[in-house]
């Protein structure tokens, strides 16, 4: 199996043990899509990445999104219709939008 370029995955280049703040993070994660930065964030929130993916179906399924289930950080698994996981991705962008200061 030919090995992938490491230039070919999104990342920030963070360190191992590198100490950035959310804010830091969060700008990776948005304008780089930066996996390294993603795993940073769901270590942070909770503990471990595959304790974040269980957090992020029990919240997917909080906010409706019925045809969406996330088995790994980086990859969501979609349902059959594309429709229905574009209505799943409007619904997680509400959601996200709702988070925003200023925003209700």
């Amino acid at each position: 199996m030919p090995m992938q370029n490491p230039w070919a995955v999104p990342r920030c280049f963070l360190e191992e043990g590198e100490v950035q703040t959310v804010e830091t993070l969060i700008k990776c994660i948005v304008i780089a899509s930066g996996n390294d930065a993603s795993v940073a964030m769901a270590e942070y929130i909770s503990g471990t990445e595959e304790a974040f993916v269980d957090a992020m179906n029990k919240r997917a399924e909080g906010l409706g999104m019925m045809n969406t289930h996330f088995y790994r950080l980086l990859r969501a698994d979609r349902g059959s219709g594309s429709s229905d996981y574009g209505r799943d991705i409007a619904i997680m962008s509400r959601g996200a939008d709702q988070l925003l200061p200023g925003n209700t």
